[in-house]
């Protein structure tokens, strides 16, 4: 099904009229995995709209929960909802269930059952001709989406849109590696979604190896299958989808910065406007104003993202944070939950919000610390405003971001399996300790952090909206990209040069060693003749003498 709603905005369109920049037609294509993820691709199609460009927001619903498109600007809006999936079908994903707290990183049937419902999106997506229509006739210039999945770029081919710009609110994952070409440093560098440092163990580091072929496995798992739809409705001839985006792709943006991501090889292609769409903090309501003014030494903001409320906590983990808060009376506990989990506990210094004003409350200097799942945005706009972490991961890339935060040294991590009230006492005497003599060490890097990201805000939006209108309005800029697509395997790895490498050196050892050979020979000749024409020695001679003499007497 798909709906289509008309977003007017006077004020904008008199700001287009008067702006003399290229407009570009953009379609900004978003699956609803998060309200999150949405909220990101809609704040960039905002960007471009104050930018003077005509902006199609597309969603494509894989949550049902997700009802907000995340943009307040785009001239048009399409929502589809796939014809072939089933109501309930998303919901059988394990962090729908509230079960995140029983896996590790991501339960793997969950990237099947993903799978599957992209595949009914995409067949969905092919059959639904009105669309197809509405896309062509939009001739859109550039696409920007973020890559969860093959089928929009033969979408793409078939709509006729020339230039793709591929945009990721986690970091780098293994198929933009795949797509820019690139090598990847398994011994220094932490696959994503795992929960290692730069510096592993050797056991680590071989979760790390075996972590990244899964993700190889996923990877062409996903192609394939929706590449046999393609090959189903237009022949064997159809192009690879992979190939489509490395194809019509001139960049990566990623949602990072130098301090949530470990430090690792890159090339032009990829670029970081991380806290691009941060929106600027706006004074506090009366309520927060008043739970912040209760406060004798600060507050304290615990939230886990739109995914897990507290009401999905097991029992145990939220005994633990209740009885770690009212350790610390002189501290008020900001906790986002759900209402259903709020008339359950009550306790004078914890606050239960259904939501809160995030960038607000980290804005402000009475907040002291922030529990938090680690998801990218929440680290960027805690970073942003200098404000310390605890991390609390609970599913997908939250345990790469948090051992990052925590090898970076401005977050304290806690582990969801082992967590205890004790062990949450212990972090937050760590992260609030306040020492008049030494500064503590979680907030000193917080700040440092925050020192140098000043502005930075503001200059990742300007990059993305330069890198907008450079790659809309140019054909393929391929001095981007790796230029190794005319290597063989063996090429590529230089297999050739060392055979010939080792091939040289057996000829000069076999040489040299020939040379020794002759030169031996020739030295043994030398001396068996020296020694055939030597006089004899007066020794000899003496005793030839007395034998003569012997002979005659």
């Amino acid at each position: 099904m798909v709906r289509f709603l008309g977003i007017e905005h006077a004020v904008v369109w008199l700001t287009l009229l008067a702006t003399q920049v290229s407009t570009l037609n953009v379609l900004v294509w978003s699956t609803t995995i998060s309200q999150s993820h949405v909220n990101f691709m809609g704040s960039i199609a905002d960007f471009l709209v104050e930018d003077g460009h005509n902006v199609t927001m597309m969603l494509l619903e894989n949550d049902p929960d997700v009802v907000t498109p995340g943009t307040k600007l785009a001239q048009q809006v399409i929502w589809f909802s796939g014809p072939y999936v089933e109501p309930d079908e998303w919901y059988r994903i394990s962090w729908k269930q509230g079960d995140v707290f029983n896996t590790r990183t991501i339960n793997f049937l969950d990237f099947f059952r993903m799978e599957h419902i992209n595949f009914k999106l995409c067949s969905g997506l092919l059959d639904d001709e009105v669309l197809l229509e509405t896309l062509r006739r939009g001739k859109f210039d550039l696409v920007i989406l973020e890559m969860f999945h093959f089928c929009p770029a033969g979408i793409f081919e078939i709509v006729g849109i020339p230039k793709v710009m591929i945009t990721s609110a986690l970091g780098m994952t293994y198929a933009h590696y795949k797509l820019l070409g690139m090598d990847f440093p398994l011994s220094y560098v932490p696959t994503q979604m795992t929960s290692h440092g730069t510096k592993m163990t050797f056991l680590e580091r071989s979760y790390n190896v075996a972590f990244w072929y899964m993700s190889q496995f996923c990877y062409y798992y996903m192609m394939v299958y929706e590449q046999i739809i393609f090959y189903w409705r237009f022949g064997l001839s159809f192009p690879r989808l992979d190939k489509l985006y490395t194809e019509k792709m001139d960049y990566i943006m990623l949602n990072t910065n130098e301090f949530t991501e470990s430090s690792r090889p890159t090339i032009p292609a990829v670029r970081h406007i991380g806290g691009a769409t941060i929106p600027e903090p706006k004074p506090l309501g009366p309520e927060m104003e008043s739970i912040m003014s209760k406060a004798k030494k600060g507050v304290v903001l615990f939230s886990l993202g739109s995914v897990v409320n507290g009401d999905k906590m097991p029992e145990d983990v939220r005994s633990a944070f209740l009885d770690a808060f009212r350790s610390f009376p002189d501290y008020q506990f900001v906790w986002k939950s759900s209402k259903n989990f709020q008339a359950n506990f009550t306790h004078p210094n914890v606050h239960y919000q259904s939501w809160v004003p995030q960038v607000d409350l980290l804005a402000d200097p009475r907040l002291k610390a922030f529990i938090t799942h680690g998801g990218m945005n929440s680290i960027l706009e805690a970073l942003y405003f200098g404000v310390p972490l605890i991390t609390l991961p609970v599913f997908g890339d939250q345990d790469s971001n948090s051992a990052v935060a925590a090898e970076h040294g401005y977050s304290y991590p806690l582990d969801k399996f082992t967590i205890t009230a004790e062990k949450v006492k212990d972090a937050l005497k760590e992260v609030l300790r306040d020492d008049k003599q030494i500064q503590n060490t979680y907030v000193r890097n917080a700040q440092h952090a925050s020192r140098l990201l000043t502005g930075h805000i503001h200059r990742s939006r300007e990059e993305l909206l330069r890198l907008v209108r450079l790659s809309g309005s140019s054909p393929p800029l391929l001095h981007l990209r790796l230029n190794h697509g005319h290597l063989s395997l063996l090429q590529y790895y230089n297999v050739d040069v060392y055979l010939l490498g080792l091939i040289i050196a057996y000829g000069i050892f076999k040489f040299v060693k020939w040379i020794v050979h002759r030169y031996g020979r020739m030295k043994r000749r030398i001396l068996a003749t020296a020694n055939a024409i030597k006089p004899p020695s007066y020794a000899h001679a003496l005793k030839s003498s007395n034998c003569i003499k012997q002979k005659k007497h």
